[in-house]
């Protein structure tokens, strides 16, 4: 029996995972269910909070937050110039300040020993392919838990753009061995990472990345955290949930509840594009009938910009609400490509994807799969058909319960346990 096995076991010495979210938003609850499942299994996770000006989420996630929570963690500071600009002066601070934090990244694993190491993904921004690169020379093993069902294998369509780099910093770059480190610009995770194993939440996220080039065994079906909270959820009485956010939201329980999911779609598509969508959507909710209430959810990293649209007494915007019942007690969710599309396919609650600008990367449908989108500005009253047209609900129902079916492998309430034996066995057989 190997030496990594008996101290399992025997308890003598805990083996120990270090989970780095690089967007607390979409990894902080997932990730947390792995390390209830990894101490159920007699193992220690721990969640590593990281100060970075590039990625800081410490309004949402700060340290009070995860001791409430009762959340492990650990934390890692990271050196800040706070230079802003695009001086070369500003460059050079920028590229000083990437090799203090590389050296940090390296002596905090040095001192922690991490017995293995989970990422959400391994294209996750330049501290992360640092934290990677620092495991792959320590022989740690890293898991890339990808934590959504859909769309974010790859991290974007620009895969063929290059970065241009002055000969100078590519001459340094290449003396310290940090070309790749630096200059990567994959698009499909696990192609950074050259032997972490991928957790997906289906076969049809398999098949993709194997198609875009990953290894097949290095990529694992097992479901997805997030998956395991809407089982349960899906046990209890949808009238009560509704209830429950009716009250917290001041809404009568007779209404119809419409939920926009906002994102950051400028960034995508351009501030134009965001009001023109917005001012189509505010005229689509007042074709509808007085008693749908239109709830506003803000993306975690969105603005106060929302309050001033939607600012008639129809409209409910709110940051903080408890999602996933919000998502269930809802009538009708819409989006432009959330996660919380895909959670809501499978808590069976009818949505439309806003997809004008026809961007099949990030949509979750396929063509066949129209109904469910809004693809011209004429389709904006579909919103009203999915409310009140009987057999337009029952088709798009039908088609999300042909999607559920086709990409989401299983939800059985198992995905944490069964990604938290995945890790202890990456532990035992790391010398193998």
């Amino acid at each position: 029996m190997k030496y990594e096995e008996t101290r399992i076991q025997n308890n003598q010495e805990t083996a120990k995972t270090l989970f780095f979210p690089h967007f607390f938003y979409l990894c902080y609850d997932s990730f947390r269910q792995i390390i209830d499942s990894l101490n159920c299994l007699g193992m220690e996770g721990y969640m590593v909070h990281m100060h970075c000006k590039s990625f800081d989420e410490s309004k949402q996630f700060p340290t009070e937050r995860l001791k409430k929570d009762k959340c492990p963690f650990k934390q890692l500071p990271f050196f800040s110039i706070g230079q802003k600009g695009t001086g070369l002066f500003v460059k050079s601070m920028r590229f000083f300040e990437f090799l203090i934090n590389y050296y940090r990244i390296k002596r905090y694993l040095q001192d922690e020993r991490p017995d293995s190491v989970v990422v959400a993904s391994d294209l996750g921004g330049m501290y992360i392919r640092f934290i990677l690169d620092t495991c792959e020379r320590m022989h740690i093993p890293v898991l890339i838990i990808v934590p959504v069902d859909f769309g974010s294998v790859r991290s974007g369509d620009n895969a063929n753009t290059e970065t241009r780099v002055p000969k100078l910093a590519q001459f340094i770059l290449h003396f310290l061995g940090m070309e790749r480190l630096i200059l990567f610009e994959g698009r499909v995770i696990g192609s950074y990472s050259k032997s972490g194993k991928v957790l997906v939440a289906s076969k049809a996220m398999q098949n993709q990345l194997v198609k875009d080039g990953i290894c097949r065994e290095r990529v694992l079906v097992t479901g997805i955290p997030r998956h395991d909270r809407l089982y349960e959820l899906l046990k209890e009485p949808i009238g009560a949930i509704k209830s429950e956010i009716c009250c917290e939201l001041g809404l009568d329980t007779s209404c119809k509840i419409v939920v926009y999911f906002t994102q950051l779609v400028q960034h995508l598509y351009g501030a134009d594009y965001m009001d023109s969508i917005n001012k189509l959507l505010v005229n689509a909710f007042q074709d509808l009938p007085a008693e749908c209430r239109i709830v506003v959810k803000l993306h975690p990293r969105e603005d106060a910009t929302y309050f001033k649209i939607f600012d008639s007494d129809r409209y409910q915007v709110v940051r903080d609400i408890d999602v996933d019942r919000l998502l269930r007690a809802a009538d009708l969710v819409i989006s432009h490509f959330s996660s919380t599309l895909s959670d809501a396919a499978l808590l069976g609650t009818p949505l439309l994807n806003i997809n004008i600008l026809n961007d099949q990367h990030r949509s979750i449908f396929a063509s066949s799969q129209d109904l469910l989108q809004i693809k011209s500005e004429t389709e904006f009253a579909k919103i009203h058909d999915i409310l009140y047209d009987i057999k337009f609900r029952d088709r798009a129902k039908a088609l999300l319960k042909s999607w559920a079916k086709d990409n989401v492998a299983v939800v059985d309430g198992r995905s944490s346990e069964r990604i938290a034996r995945i890790i202890k066995q990456s532990i035992i057989h790391k010398d193998g």
